[in-house]
């Protein structure tokens, strides 16, 4: 009874950003900072590096993860660069119901879908500061050949539009990922001054200059 009186208002966090973006550090610092569970993702990619299954993602083949969507076991799902990923409604719904903050890390499909189930859920999209700094993220990967670097940056292109869907954006600087996850933290903690994340028109357009600045190429200039 005394655990369910400390955990109280706790929220669904939806976390989105760019492939190359800095989720993954951000959201490893937001757990050093205070008590959230993480939703863990599935995905029919193969692991990366060392990552670990069931820790990382849970990585299944197709026929798995389509079985899953055929029982009615995901919450969302979305085919992304030929994978599919998505997230298991069970935990969520476990780590919810136990007064946790819960985070999901997905796309900007998946957070529209959540959205519409979970009405007060916190959306936030991380963002680098500027469209080179994600290319060079990307490359300093060495994950990925030259084609599919391309593919995400074009990719990229696309999702920032999304960002006017989102309640705040973040800018996770290089190198000061602890500085994004505080400001995470701040924003669903509710502290003062998370009004400079909320997410406005005004603001999106003097970040878009700031984001493209150096991208000279005068056709990937998106406009909101």
């Amino acid at each position: 009874m005394a655990e369910k009186n400390v955990k109280r208002n706790n929220k669904l966090v939806i976390i989105s950003g760019f492939s190359g973006s800095g989720k993954s550090s951000v959201l490893k610092e937001l757990s050093k900072i205070a008590e959230y569970k993480f939703s863990v993702s599935a995905t029919t990619r193969q692991p990366r590096n060392e990552e670990v299954h069931g820790v990382d993602y849970y990585f299944l083949s197709k026929d798995e993860f389509l079985k899953k969507i055929y029982n009615c076991e995901m919450l969302e799902y979305m085919e992304y660069s030929e994978n599919y990923y998505g997230t298991f409604r069970k935990p969520v719904m476990e780590m919810l119901e136990s007064g946790y903050n819960t985070v999901l890390d997905i796309d900007f499909r998946g957070a529209l879908t959540v959205k519409e189930e979970f009405a007060d859920a916190i959306m936030i999209f991380i963002t680098p500061p500027t469209y080179v700094s994600l290319e060079k993220r990307l490359r300093s990967r060495g994950t990925e050949c030259e084609e599919g670097i391309r593919r995400r940056l074009e990719i990229s292109k696309k999702e920032i539009n999304y960002i006017s869907e989102y309640d705040y954006f973040v800018i996770n600087e290089d190198d000061k990922q602890k500085e994004a996850a505080l400001a995470i933290n701040a924003i669903v903690n509710g502290e003062k001054g998370i009004n400079q994340y909320k997410v406005a028109k005004e603001k999106l357009e003097s970040f878009m200059k700031v984001y493209f600045a150096k991208h000279t190429a005068e056709e990937n200039i998106i406009k909101i």
